[in-house]
């Protein structure tokens, strides 16, 4: 009686990844009958090994780690190939999309008296917005954190005591990452 061996099988394929420029990705496979992995990835000239430098860590395991990816990533596809006591089994391939971080524009306020404003900007994407206000010719800004939105209602009266003439700008967050404030 022998033992039957069983060829690596891929149970669960590795997913597409959309981050921030500057931001981490990992790529995960789940294999039956394992015994190794190699992460590869095509940059569109064909997909080739990755090693254990620069952004790549973990290309021998699992889960495959990008830490810091930016545009030159964008559009990469990255697979695995699971290797066991018998002919290997290769993953789908997976693609990373890279959102630059822009600046935000179009700034606008609107129903403006000196106890609040609604302001308004394009935020060009990004995960949370942080907008800062300060009295015209004042030497700080106020900060305030804002959930993802394109638009908020300002109260500087209330929330900073500014009860003149203001100045704001505004800022995205992309991933770990904050982009210039707007002028």
């Amino acid at each position: 009686y022998q033992n039957a061996t069983l060829p690596p099988c891929i149970t669960t394929e590795p997913s597409n990844s959309t981050i921030c420029s500057g931001s981490n990705a990992s790529f995960s496979v789940v294999a039956s009958d394992a015994t190794g992995y190699q992460w590869q990835e095509d940059n569109g000239g064909g997909f080739t090994n990755l090693s254990n430098s620069g952004i790549y860590s973990n290309v021998t395991t699992a889960t495959l780690n990008l830490t810091g990816a930016t545009a030159t990533e964008d559009g990469n596809q990255y697979r695995c190939i699971v290797s066991g006591v018998d002919n290997p089994d290769t993953s789908n391939a997976a693609t990373l999309t890279i959102s630059p971080l822009l600046t935000p524009t179009t700034l606008s306020a609107n129903n403006i008296s000196l106890s609040s404003a609604t302001l308004h900007w394009n935020h060009n994407g990004g995960d949370s917005i942080r907008v800062a206000l300060r009295k015209v010719g004042g030497t700080a800004f106020n900060v305030r954190t804002e959930a993802y939105s394109d638009s908020m209602i300002w109260t500087p009266a209330t929330q900073f005591g500014i009860s003149s003439d203001f100045e704001w700008k505004v800022r995205v967050k992309c991933g770990g990452a904050w982009s210039a404030y707007s002028v």
